[in-house]
């Protein structure tokens, strides 16, 4: 995320060319309806917050079929594929159960406790205190059996700092920090109104939502999704091209710009279904996310993690060992051998010397 600060009041962006006077009216507009909304935020207890959460949980409920088909029909799925089950999970679901954590966040605040007062902390490489995350109930471990999540703390914070910081701005609500601009990046669609909710709760900000273009079609549901922070002036959504974003974030009106970090995908590329492009990085302020270079080919299933280059013209495939280890062994072939052989000395290697290397232990 970066941050702007505006240092000269306005109540407009410069014009940026070919942007329709008409588009930045209604922009200017929005931004300033915002504002209005930013001073019933701050005079919003926490027990009405928990309450509106409510109203939006709801409205998220009521209007998950026509997210869902949205979704599907912006990347042109087949209604009867197997890959629709993952727009729910990635999309509706995971709004809903974020906004019942946040009113779980909110109730322990409004109780005077810690939102992770009775949560058993661990610990992480590096001296860091670990918070469990995923799965988040019985519910969540039968769903997403075999995989769990948890997040580890800055070296040296201790569990008891860690507690008592636990809801960040939502520990103090009357302090507001203005409009935030969210630029919706990627096409999860949970990760845009999930970016919406954190500047509202963590960070007292109302936001503008800038839809990417690829995914306009979402325009509709989340309307009608979020429809109790858009009557109450917390949120506006509009959409655009790089002209209106880049208007917006130059806007006096916007206080902090909320960017997604993505992956750069070169032109020419061929994206196969299942492949996760993703970031992860050990070390803050290293490049998280892969870049593709031109005419990259990525096979189906295919995990392309951190901040590296796939190079021009490379065909990156699924990398199952399955297809060695199993059906080139049974039919002797000595390249199969070979690459089972490297697996597992590999696997050696990372785990006993490369592993505890970087993580200290």
């Amino acid at each position: 995320m970066t941050t702007t600060d505006p240092t000269v009041p306005a109540t407009a962006a410069t014009a940026i060319p070919g942007l329709d006077a008409a588009i930045r009216a209604d922009l200017d507009a929005a931004v300033n309806q915002l504002s209005e909304g930013e001073s019933r935020w701050a005079k919003m207890t926490v027990p009405a917050r928990i309450a509106l959460l409510g109203e939006v949980h709801s409205a998220v409920a009521a209007n998950a079929d026509q997210w869902v088909d949205a979704a599907v029909r912006a990347k042109n799925l087949d209604p009867d594929s197997p890959y629709v089950g993952e727009e729910w999970i990635s999309g509706p679901y995971v709004v809903l159960s974020s906004l019942l954590a946040l009113q779980h966040t909110l109730g322990a605040i409004a109780a005077g406790k810690s939102p992770i007062a009775d949560t058993k902390l661990g610990s992480a490489p590096g001296g860091r205190v670990s918070v469990p995350v995923l799965p988040a109930n019985p519910y969540e471990a039968l769903l997403l059996h075999g995989f769990s999540a948890e997040v580890w703390m800055k070296p040296g914070d201790t569990q008891q700092a860690v507690r008592a910081s636990a809801g960040l701005g939502a520990r103090t609500p009357t302090e507001t920090d203005g409009v935030g601009l969210v630029l919706g990046a990627g096409n999860i669609t949970s990760i845009p109104p999930l970016d919406v909710l954190y500047e509202l709760i963590a960070h007292n900000r109302v936001a503008l939502l800038k839809l990417n273009p690829v995914m306009n079609r979402m325009l509709a549901p989340y309307s009608a999704a979020f429809k109790p922070l858009i009557d109450l002036g917390l949120l506006r959504i509009v959409t655009g091209a790089g002209d209106v974003g880049s208007y917006l974030a130059n806007h006096p009106g916007i206080s902090h710009v909320h960017i997604t970090a993505q992956t750069s995908i070169g032109d020419g590329c061929t994206i196969y279904q299942g492949v996760t492009l993703g970031g992860t990085s050990l070390y803050k302020g290293e490049k998280r996310h892969p870049t593709l270079g031109r005419d990259v080919v990525v096979s189906a299933g295919a995990k392309v993690l951190g901040g590296f280059l796939v190079g021009f013209g490379t065909r990156y495939a699924g990398g199952c060992t399955s297809g060695h280890a199993i059906s080139g062994l049974s039919n002797l072939q000595w390249v199969s051998l070979v690459a089972v052989i490297g697996f597992f000395a590999g696997g050696l290697l990372m785990t006993w010397v490369i592993y505890p290397f970087l993580f200290h232990y």
